[in-house]
């Protein structure tokens, strides 16, 4: 082989590398992700170390991508949409909160089909969202 036909060889290599490459690298668009953060509280009282669960409301047109966050001590959380990052896609969502320890909170909250927690999600997001559970 010529150096110059080895140069091709290699040039021609590197290309259908290159177009491997990109062809594996497409997947699912990535959701638009909206900032949502706020506070879950109880008797008036914050509700720390919740699981919190942000599932899409199918029959309200909900977006397919479900969020999850953790609350803290203070009953603070910021929720991510897992693999894509912070925050959620605007949309309606059924939102569940689960403690480890039962009777801290009514059992209904932590079951999707129970759960009188209802959120909309608008695109400017919700910075200060306000989860209030009720007996």
């Amino acid at each position: 082989m010529t150096r110059s036909e080895s140069d091709r060889s290699f040039v021609l290599i590197l290309w259908c590398a290159g177009v491997l490459m990109s062809g594996c690298s497409k997947g699912p668009t990535p959701p638009q992700l909206v900032p949502v953060s706020g506070r879950v509280v109880y008797k008036g009282k914050p509700v720390p170390m919740a699981s919190i669960q942000f599932l899409p409301d199918g029959s309200q047109g909900g977006p397919g991508f479900a969020a999850f966050g953790q609350t803290k001590p203070d009953g603070t959380f910021t929720l991510q949409t897992q693999p894509y990052g912070p925050g959620a896609a605007p949309g309606r969502y059924a939102v569940t909160i689960a403690l480890e320890a039962r009777g801290q909170v009514p059992d209904r909250y932590a079951d999707f089909q129970d759960t009188p927690l209802h959120v909309e999600i608008k695109e400017a997001g919700a910075p200060d969202l306000l989860l209030t559970l009720r007996d």
